[in-house]
């Protein structure tokens, strides 16, 4: 990703385990990394209305949602982040 930012939406409500993320990605090899973090699934939801990520890191044990139709939901709304990969 040559001189682009990777775009990571990152659905967790642990704060702690969002922040350990946050460290791992600083020490890789990725470069420039643009992280949004959102709490609840629903949040996730608006996100991707406004916005295209490269990649969505997604609990599967939120507030909001559990389990696999959560991640059914959120390919469903990330549109073309779905295709791309």
């Amino acid at each position: 990703m040559s001189g682009q930012s990777l775009h990571i939406l990152l659905v967790e409500d642990s704060l702690a385990e969002a922040r350990f993320l946050q460290e791992i990605l600083k020490g890789t090899l990725l470069g420039h990394c643009c992280l949004v973090h959102v709490t609840r699934l629903q949040d996730a939801f608006l996100k991707l209305e406004e916005h295209t990520f490269h990649v969505i890191l997604l609990d599967l044990t939120l507030p909001d949602s559990h389990g696999r139709s959560s991640a059914t939901r959120c390919l469903r709304l990330s549109g073309e982040t779905a295709r791309q990969w």
